[in-house]
């Protein structure tokens, strides 16, 4: 991080200097991921958009015992599906014919709607994503 340091302008040394908290958010990377093993576990990011808020997004995926963000234990159980449920999106994700007949249902949420062919997957979001993404609070669910 010294080299890099050396080659940035001195507003942004300025900027990421004031802190330990903004020194530890500031990442420059060449296309590679940062990971601390026993500390993180990789994640997996995937670009989207949204013709509800018509806006393009990066979900984050995370798996269910990194450790490097903190996540309650409720909304683990919200977020986090079983295995057999995941088997049967990546299977509509796959567009498998028989998978796309019948509804995916979990918790008393319905994930995916076959007559409306419509995908809904619990989210997450930071803060960040709670204002850029306009998301609204309705009952327990965040929506646009």
């Amino acid at each position: 991080m010294n080299v890099i340091y050396k080659v940035i302008p001195s507003y942004v040394k300025g900027y990421v200097q004031k802190s330990e908290s903004r020194k530890d958010q500031y990442a420059i990377s060449y296309q590679n991921d940062i990971y601390t093993p026993g500390k993180e576990t990789l994640t997996t990011l995937v670009d989207g958009n949204s013709t509800g808020i018509n806006k393009n997004l990066t979900l984050t995926g995370l798996d269910e015992y990194q450790n490097s963000i903190v996540i309650s234990d409720d909304v683990k159980n919200k977020a986090y599906l079983p295995e057999n449920v995941k088997e049967q999106i990546y299977k509509v994700l796959d567009n498998d014919p028989q998978a796309m007949t019948k509804d995916i249902v979990y918790n008393g949420e319905m994930l995916f709607n076959h007559s409306t062919k419509t995908l809904t997957l619990p989210v997450v979001p930071n803060q960040q994503a709670k204002s850029a993404y306009e998301f609204k609070k309705h009952d327990n669910q965040l929506t646009n």
